[in-house]
């Protein structure tokens, strides 16, 4: 059965506009990708695959990345058996590909929808701990295909293809809101450190390759940057998982790249009204939660309407859009002063500075994002092997 047909559908929609968006007056050598979440792990898998070498010259990557344990797929048979099985009326257990993907071909639109949506468990919440331990997250994203496989578009290991500089060198903006869990589930969430508490080790998703030991005393670590106990420290709890499933594969994954190209970094975190997708209130933090930024871009606001929203609201939205069109019209988000921006600019990530863009009521810049500097020193000190994600 074939692997990842949704990114080989964007690599062919890629190649179309190269070859006809000049006759709908767009430039197919001013192409930027962007994504959101697990659209901006596809816009990595584009970065370091390299059948998209020449179809982009520059990406926006948004809350995601290819370094985040749940964007690699491990364990798709038993997933596809799964999905086949809850879809087919026979209910058998050990069905054929070909018997799968008559299934999935023949599967009514809705139904295949709420079988995934059962399988996720709750449509509101992003994986879990012990779903990136199974490696079960997700039950359709990237799969690893032979590297001999002339039609492969994700091979190898992401994050050792970053480090070595085996991408797409292109220029991209990447960064994440200031709390992205506050979007989810909070209950569920706390529910999922709760566990890390009995067993430290489960701190360290099931893809760093690291010895028992190791696991056990680098988790041990891990969870002491955030508290003593993850049941009685639920800001804690929230801090520790959008670090771990998000921030830091992100930081780290901007990190590796600005060693090859340019690289400009974000944090979101105003809090205004044309926002509040789903903001939640936990004792003992602060912050906007994932999704928060999106309203800023993308809301139906219009000249119109605009009046109707705080003043900071506006503000924010006419920088943000002047900072991404910037980005996307010059390859750097402050490349000519404004009405909206001024005179600052917005410094590129550097392997020995790492600083960043806080986008608040003010825009201000800052150095090293949330415990980055942390993770590493301890990642760095318990892995031994290669590594595919972080």
């Amino acid at each position: 059965m074939p692997k990842n047909l949704g990114l080989k559908d964007q690599n062919l929609a890629l190649k179309w506009v190269q070859k006809n968006i000049a006759r709908f007056g767009g430039d197919p050598s001013k192409v930027t990708l962007s994504g959101h979440e697990s659209g901006a792990a596809s816009v990595g898998y584009h970065i370091l695959n390299k059948k998209s070498q020449g179809l982009f010259r520059a990406a926006i990557l948004q809350s995601g990345s290819p370094l985040s344990c749940w964007a690699v797929h491990k364990n798709p048979k038993k997933v596809a058996q799964y999905l086949a099985n809850a879809l087919s009326s026979t209910n058998q257990r050990n069905l054929t590909s070909q018997e799968i993907l008559h299934i999935f071909k023949t599967a009514d639109i809705e139904q295949l929808k709420r079988v995934v949506l059962k399988f996720q468990g709750d449509r509101n919440s992003l994986p879990d701990l012990a779903n990136c331990h199974q490696m079960d997250s997700y039950p359709m994203t990237a799969v690893k295909e032979e590297e001999n496989d002339e039609n492969a578009i994700v091979t190898g290991m992401n994050y050792e293809k970053l480090k070595n500089g085996d991408i797409n060198k292109v220029p991209i903006l990447i960064g994440f809101t200031s709390e992205e869990m506050l979007f989810f589930k909070v209950p569920k969430l706390l529910l999922q450190t709760n566990l890390i508490d009995l067993n430290e080790s489960l701190a360290i998703t099931a893809n760093m390759n690291m010895k028992d030991k190791n696991r056990r005393d680098a988790g041990h670590e891990l969870k002491n940057l955030y508290t003593n106990s993850f049941a009685t420290s639920p800001s804690g709890s929230i801090s520790f998982l959008s670090d771990c499933l998000l921030n830091i594969p992100i930081a780290r994954y901007a990190f590796l790249q600005s060693q090859y190209t340019d690289v400009y970094f974000y944090q979101f975190s105003y809090l205004g009204t044309l926002g509040r997708y789903q903001y939640q209130e936990v004792s003992g933090i602060s912050g906007v939660g994932n999704r928060e930024e999106l309203g800023y871009f993308w809301h139906n606001a219009t000249a119109d309407n605009l009046d109707q929203f705080p003043k900071g609201d506006i503000v924010t939205h006419e920088r943000v859009m002047d900072l991404w069109s910037q980005f996307i019209k010059y390859l750097n988000p402050t490349a000519y002063n404004s009405q909206v921006l001024g005179d600052f600019k917005w410094p590129k990530v550097a392997e020995e500075n790492f600083l960043y863009l806080d986008i608040n009521s003010n825009l201000s810049v800052k150095r090293g994002p949330k415990k980055f500097t942390d993770w590493n020193r301890i990642y760095s000190k318990y892995t031994t092997e290669k590594l595919d994600t972080y």
